[in-house]
């Protein structure tokens, strides 16, 4: 007779579940993992300011330039799969309800996944950005060397 309450009852727990876990995510997103992207860019940054440092490898500043903007896309990969599973220990107290539910896991799994993409992807805005002005500014300083030469 009072199945319906039951199950509005079950309803009620696994939504307040549910908002529980996504707060877990948001902190560790806000704690740790957005500092650590911070770090990695700052990496990146560093890395820009010693294009000219002798001796150069790869030889010219656009090559090097190129050369550690792939390395910074291909540890990007590594860095967010260190996330995740960062975050998958994380949320290890919520295992029983997690396996609990037929999508319980997955659906945790998704919203981690989309959070990590999206800061994956202003991470990649932002090194682009950067690589964009120093590219510029090395067509720059080539350009003004040329005109010295010639």
């Amino acid at each position: 007779m009072f199945d319906w309450l039951k199950k509005r009852r079950a309803y009620n727990l696994g939504q307040q579940a549910a908002e529980i876990i996504t707060e877990e995510i948001d902190r560790y997103m806000a704690q740790r993992v957005i500092p650590a992207a911070r770090r990695f860019v700052g990496v990146f940054d560093e890395t820009l300011t010693r294009l000219w440092d002798e001796p150069p490898s790869p030889p010219n500043p656009a090559s090097r330039l190129q050369f550690e903007y792939v390395d910074f896309s291909d540890n990007l990969k590594n860095f967010k799969e260190q996330m995740r599973a960062e975050l998958t220990v994380k949320l290890y107290k919520f295992d029983n309800f997690l396996d609990s539910g037929e999508s319980s896991r997955q659906s945790v799994d998704l919203y981690i996944m989309n959070n990590l993409d999206t800061l994956i992807s202003a991470m990649l805005d932002e090194v682009e950005a950067k690589v964009t002005k120093a590219y510029a500014e090395i067509q720059r300083i080539e350009s003004e060397k040329a005109k010295k030469l010639q």
